[in-house]
């Protein structure tokens, strides 16, 4: 018989209220926290035993991107030529000498005008254009599931039986349906029944499952996911009821409430519905969502990494039945190391 099989689903007895406001006192025998062996051991609990205040947690085996001016030429003015006057012979024989005779007037010359240069327009450069980097674009890290795009995991549980371990016990019967898998609790308790799966474990990331209640769906009947289950006795478990209420409560052979039963509008409540939850893990910080709405966030540091499971239970309901219609979850992105 295969070594999963045979050891079949653990019961863990965790001191935890499934229903909302106080409830009368139990005895001592039902107020203790109770660790019940495998079957084949000696000390088995019947599970007909009183389980007024206490909800037990049972957990199957399970593997681990310039311009130049031109320069002007100056034009050379041309003169006109000057007259030079002609003088009359003298006498040199013993006559008187004769009157002078006036020189012609000097002619008068008249300039030819300067030349008068117009300079020619300076060129002005045309700036060159300065080119603007472009900013290295940044990456928005996630702040909600809107943000995440297609998810890294999508199972629409058409087979199962591949990643999740669907063997029963004598208290809740898992079967494959088509497109689901479908869980089923015979007889109402205080227990809550937990199974994980094999896909590999999860530190900062959004896991979400889609589940769809049977006919009857009432009170403190329930379900949800467990995250960051570092063992098949240890995780995070996110729960919601089918009277429109949730918790949140981690479990490592102890228990310990991160948020006691709290009603929200977001759940569809009752029969014949259909919730979408989903857990976002970032750090130590832990959130809700339910139907994309955040309904809670709650801090826990003990647990970094996990595999994922599915939980329910039934408080009064027999034959409680839920299907599991998909499991995905998305690796949050992480901020870019400096350089």
């Amino acid at each position: 018989m295969n070594m999963h099989r045979a050891f079949g689903w653990l019961i863990l007895l965790v001191a935890l209220t499934a229903c909302s406001g106080p409830s009368a006192p139990a005895s001592p025998e039902a107020t203790a926290d109770t660790y019940v062996p495998p079957a084949g051991t000696a000390a088995a609990v019947s599970p007909t035993a009183p389980l007024a205040a206490t909800t037990t947690v049972v957990v199957p085996v399970s593997p681990t991107a310039a311009a130049v001016s031109p320069t002007a030429v100056p034009v050379t003015a041309t003169l006109a030529a000057t007259a030079t006057p002609v003088l009359p012979p003298t006498s040199t024989v013993g006559a008187p000498a004769a009157s002078p005779t006036a020189l012609p007037p000097t002619a008068t010359f008249t300039p030819l005008p300067t030349a008068t240069f117009t300079p020619l327009p300076t060129a002005t450069a045309t700036a060159t254009a300065t080119v603007t980097p472009s900013p290295t674009p940044t990456v928005a890290l996630a702040a909600d599931p809107y943000d995440l795009g297609p998810p890294d995991m999508l199972d629409p549980m058409d087979v199962p039986g591949a990643h999740w371990y669907v063997w029963g016990n004598p208290y809740v019967r898992p079967e494959v349906v088509p497109g689901a898998l479908r869980l089923i609790v015979d007889k109402t308790s205080e227990v809550t029944y937990w199974i994980r799966s094999d896909y590999p474990p999860l530190e900062d990331a959004y896991v979400q499952a889609v589940f769809r209640t049977g006919d009857s769906c009432h009170h403190k009947d329930r379900y949800g996911l467990v995250v960051r289950s570092p063992s098949a006795y240890e995780g995070l478990l996110f729960v919601v009821s089918c009277d429109g209420m949730f918790k949140i409560f981690r479990w490592n052979g102890g228990l310990k409430i991160l948020q006691d039963w709290t009603r929200t509008t977001a759940i569809h409540t009752g029969g014949r519905q259909t919730n979408r939850v989903g857990v976002w893990m970032e750090g130590q910080t832990l959130r809700l969502y339910v139907n994309n709405a955040l309904v809670a966030e709650v801090q826990d540091d003990l647990f970094t990494s996990g595999t994922i499971g599915l939980l329910v239970g039934a408080d009064a309901t027999p034959g409680f039945t839920v299907d599991v219609d998909e499991v995905a979850y998305w690796i949050l992105p992480q901020p870019a190391a400096n350089p």
